[in-house]
């Protein structure tokens, strides 16, 4: 650090600490937003340096932000489909510039530009920095709602280390779909039984590495997925739901009653904080495109052994959504 970053740093330090050792929530929101719209990584530098004081500071913030809709599935297709619903949705309904959609992992690799460097980001990166990221991609775009999917299994490593927090999340989806029908899909994919198995199944109890190419720069991130049943238990579990707002639902009833769950889906974030219309005409109208062009869900030979290692792992978790597994 240069002589002049080093005296800009000093000089925003002693400002944001201030206000941090007064617990000034409403000040420390202020200077915190200022250091991050300066794209300058000295700041962000500092912002990290102090995240846990802030982040206890920004939960009783008089007006956060909370402009995060998290889609959340197992594997992508579920969220691709909920994410085509909405931009037709809100085109229709013209808000399509007050909403931006992104992966979760893009977008903090879109956040993070300014460093200028390939990033490494491991699961305890992820876990400790998650505050960090979301309150980078929050303050950022102040003026929209940001729907991000994701597939990382929620998370609370300890009491203050948790994957969202209520002061960034306004409300979350997760569209499960049939352990079976992913599992076939990941094998018509060409991925090998094995691979296949260890993705749904998570055998090496390893996260999956994402690489991403962009700013002529590779970046890797480890998506911590677990296995379908443990990534659905954490996301359907009573205190999550509650405390940020979730609504589980079921590919598969989608693809029966699109009508119905659409309209239940913009009737969730509306009534968590999204100042929409509820247009039953627009979604009867994507509904019948939707059911007009809808992919099969897809069919595989599976052998009864595959089956077997299969529902020794997700019975529990595949009953309680009767889901069979045969």
């Amino acid at each position: 650090m240069g002589f002049t970053d080093n005296f800009k740093y000093n000089y925003q330090k002693k400002f944001l600490l201030s206000s941090i050792q007064d617990k000034n929530s409403n000040e420390v929101f202020k200077q915190v937003n200022k250091l991050i719209n300066s794209n300058n990584p000295i700041f962000y530098k500092l912002i990290l340096e102090n995240i846990n004081s802030i982040q206890i500071l920004l939960e009783n913030v008089d007006n956060p932000i909370k402009n995060i809709i998290w889609i959340n599935s197992f594997s992508d297709p579920e969220a691709q489909i909920i994410e085509s619903f909405l931009k037709y949705y809100f085109d229709r309904i013209d808000i399509e510039r007050r909403v931006h959609f992104n992966y979760y992992s893009d977008e903090i690799i879109d956040c993070l530009k300014p460093f200028k460097e390939e990033l490494d980001i491991d699961m305890s990166n992820f876990v400790y920095n998650s505050e960090f990221y979301q309150l980078l991609i929050s303050m950022k775009k102040q003026d929209k709602t940001i729907f991000l999917k994701n597939h990382i299994a929620f998370f609370e490593h300890e009491p203050e280390k948790k994957f969202t927090y209520t002061n960034y999340t306004q409300s979350y989806l997760y569209i499960l779909r049939d352990p079976l029908k992913i599992y076939c899909n990941l094998k018509n994919d060409k991925l090998s039984t094995q691979e296949a198995q260890n993705f749904l199944l998570n055998l090496d109890q390893k996260p999956s590495d994402e690489f991403i190419h962009k700013y002529n720069l590779k970046h890797k991130l480890e998506i911590n997925r677990m296995s379908w049943s443990k990534n659905v238990a954490s996301w359907d579990d009573y205190n999550v739901v509650n405390t940020h707002r979730g609504l589980i639902l079921k590919l598969e009833d989608i693809f029966e009653e699109p009508n119905y769950y659409f309209a239940n889906i913009i009737s969730h974030i509306k009534q968590f904080g999204l100042d929409i219309e509820l247009n039953y005409d627009f979604i009867e109208e994507y509904s019948k495109k939707f059911e007009k062009n809808k992919t099969e869900l897809p069919i595989c030979d599976i052998s009864q052994k595959e089956i077997k290692a299969i529902k020794r792992d997700l019975s529990e978790k595949s009953n309680q959504y009767l889901y069979k597994l045969s």
